[in-house]
């Protein structure tokens, strides 16, 4: 079962198995300690084994109602280092009120990476279990057609290089530095463009640096796109500028796609470039000629041996079908069952 405290919204349709059953609380806007009674009693009547709650916004309600539900056992998944319900801060000091209680110590907790490990075992210094499942991806099929198709539509060079990212166009992911990188490669006299796909608040700000660096026609803002894996096949070298992740899902489609990549050292980037064996390089956060300088190496380096070790990695630990049985293991470990 899916458990909606309140409605569900438009993750809806992303439910497609008939044996999914979605379930609506109705939770009211504010404090409704109702729905802690009514969770509790929906464990109890349905046989709950493992309450599995995500993130901030369901921790307190499910910590009390699987305390009134003999029999259900509760797992916490915590997929942020930021406690990032801000419009939630009654959610935040209860559920900091129960850990400073104890009352969440012996609750095992799953992260998506060995960064957020550290950050909730420092943070909340829980006493229970702390498992990382790394999220999964689906493998990304590259396209030649598409890839040539996209760099005429953009008015790319079949010889020239391109850098790209996928992305919310966000002061945390900082393209800033991208395009600063890209700049200084492009005053070296290479034949580079940069090709980011996403939208963002920070896309104006993205559309003025580029005209301030000289990079008009070659700094490409291509807005969301559906078809990201055709738009990855663009591209020769990934670029991750992020001043904070825990685990990047766009790092791991462009390794399922064989990308080498370029990357900050932030969350669990290192762990997944620098291997062994290495599959790019990392730099500094905000670090624009150490961007460049490590852009410049993957373009001349060998970039499909670098590419073809990431995929490896990719299918050795990030796939859908990894993730998955983590978690159907984890589960059928809690009820108690082989």
């Amino acid at each position: 079962m899916i458990v909606c405290l309140g409605r569900s919204g438009s993750a809806a349709p992303w439910v497609t198995q008939r044996a999914v059953e979605i379930v609506e609380l109705g939770k009211q806007p504010g404090k409704d300690p109702r729905i802690i009674l009514k969770l509790a009693q929906l464990f109890r009547n349905r046989g709950v084994q493992v309450a599995h709650s995500h993130n901030w916004a369901t921790l307190a309600e499910t910590a009390a109602a699987a305390r009134l539900s003999p029999g259900t056992r509760h797992l916490h998944a915590q997929h942020g280092q930021q406690h990032e319900e801000a419009s939630l801060p009654t959610h935040r000091r209860v559920a900091r009120g129960l850990l400073r209680a104890r009352l969440l110590a012996g609750i095992p907790c799953v992260v998506v990476s060995e960064s957020l490990r550290r950050f909730v075992a420092e943070e909340w210094r829980l006493r229970g279990a702390i498992h990382v499942i790394p999220n999964g991806v689906e493998t990304m099929p590259r396209s030649e057609d598409a890839r040539q198709r996209l760099r005429a539509e953009l008015g790319i060079r079949a010889g020239s290089h391109v850098v790209g990212s996928v992305g919310r166009l966000s002061a945390v992911k900082d393209f800033g530095t991208a395009v600063r990188a890209v700049a200084l490669l492009a005053q070296e006299g290479r034949d580079v463009h940069l090709v980011l796909v996403g939208d963002g608040d920070r896309r104006q700000q993205l559309g003025e640096l580029r005209q301030q660096v000289g990079l008009d026609s070659r700094v490409h803002l291509v807005g969301r796109q559906d078809a990201v894996a055709d738009w990855l096949s663009v591209m020769d070298v990934y670029v991750n500028s992020s001043v904070s992740e825990a685990l990047s899902m766009s790092i791991l489609e462009a390794m399922s796609m064989g990308l080498p990549i370029v990357a900050t050292d932030v969350g669990d980037n290192r762990l997944l470039v620098d291997g062994p064996p290495p599959c790019g390089r990392v730099v500094g956060v905000g670090d624009a000629a150490g961007m460049s300088a490590a852009l410049a190496a993957t373009l001349d380096g060998p970039k499909e041996k670098w590419g073809a070790a990431g995929r490896e990695r990719f299918l050795s630990g990030y796939t859908i079908e990894r993730m998955t049985q983590r978690y159907a293991d984890l589960y059928l470990a809690m009820a108690g069952r082989p």
